[in-house]
């Protein structure tokens, strides 16, 4: 149990995704000095471990898919000074949280379907359809001229075919200026394991 791993001193590496640790088990994972790598996707955890991130200040990477943690947990990762990499997805964290961790100098890789949604996006946004075209398994047909500027991006609502698949499905419109004309794009993006797909796109009326 976790009182045994607590006394691991020497751990750098623990995997205790799908297990049954709950937020007072993990308190006593505080003691784990070198902890650098943990794995703690499909528990039960809460904000109520909030203060117990706090301790583990060795900590390069973890992964929190489909926890129960929120914007707490973020902001006391957000002090630990060696974090670098977060998967995220499924949690109860809101978009402000997630983005206020994100602007992180030190954070180097971040996932979650919102995340990658919005990256997909932001890149549209600012012309770097190469990069964009990377993310996609179908790649988007828009145009590669003209000034884009982000109008928004909605999350479509949950179908049962959606459930099935594993994806969460958003759409996107851009303000679109080319020779002095004003138009808007949209595309219709499904997230499947971290991959866009883009299932349609065009011109709005």
């Amino acid at each position: 149990g976790a009182v045994h791993i607590a006394q691991m001193k020497s751990l750098t590496h623990l995997d205790l995704c799908d297990t049954a640790i709950t937020d007072k088990a993990f308190s006593q994972l505080a003691a784990l000095p070198v902890l650098q790598h943990l794995d703690l996707a499909r528990t039960k955890l809460t904000d109520e471990s909030a203060e117990s991130f706090k301790a583990l200040t060795s900590l390069t990477s973890i992964k929190l898919t489909e926890t129960g943690v929120g914007d707490s947990v973020l902001r006391a990762l957000a002090t630990l000074p060696l974090l670098r990499c977060i998967t995220l997805g499924d949690t109860a964290a809101t978009k402000d949280g997630i983005d206020q961790l994100g602007q992180l100098e030190r954070m180097q890789w971040m996932a979650s379907d919102e995340l990658t949604a919005r990256e997909f996006v932001n890149r549209i946004s600012q012309e770097s359809h190469d990069d964009a075209a990377m993310m996609t398994c179908f790649g988007l047909n828009l145009p590669r001229t003209g000034d884009f500027s982000t109008r928004s991006v909605v999350r479509r609502p949950a179908t049962r075919k959606d459930d099935e698949l594993q994806r969460m499905r958003w759409r996107a419109e851009w303000d679109w200026k080319i020779n002095g004309k004003d138009q808007g794009l949209y595309a219709e993006i499904a997230i499947q394991q971290r991959t866009v797909i883009v299932t349609s796109a065009g011109i709005l009326d």
